[in-house]
């Protein structure tokens, strides 16, 4: 069996072919750029939600630093109170004792011997 391939056949089945590449081609273009938005839209909404998870994170350590400057801000506050409370107690105490040695010295001085007292007690 001899199987002849016209000249004509030839030129016919090429021209498919090549007709078949290009739409092949043309469609896979479409298809890709189709697919690509699609791409370009997620992409777009996870940059999206990674700004805001961002803006949550810093507008949260934003407050953390607040709140931890407030505490220790309140907690110096109150070791100012206690140590003006201690040291007000302490001058009280100071006072005092100076008030009772300022009384024991007024006793003594009045209690000075007298030039002439030292014979009359020998």
């Amino acid at each position: 069996m001899n199987f002849i391939v016209s000249g004509d056949f030839l030129i016919i089945t090429t021209i498919i072919l090549i007709g078949t590449h290009f739409a092949t081609f043309y469609f896979t273009k479409k298809h890709m750029k189709a697919n690509s938005h699609v791409y370009i839209k997620q992409a777009k909404a996870k940059a999206k939600s990674l700004e805001k998870e961002a803006d949550y994170a810093l507008k949260e350590a934003k407050l953390k630093a607040k709140e931890y400057i407030l505490n220790q801000q309140k907690e110096f506050d109150k070791k100012m109170l206690d140590a003006e409370s201690e040291i007000k107690d302490r001058l009280k105490s100071l006072k005092k004792e100076e008030k009772d040695l300022n009384r024991e010295r007024t006793q003594l001085n009045g209690l000075k011997p007298m030039p002439g007292m030292l014979l009359i007690l020998i």
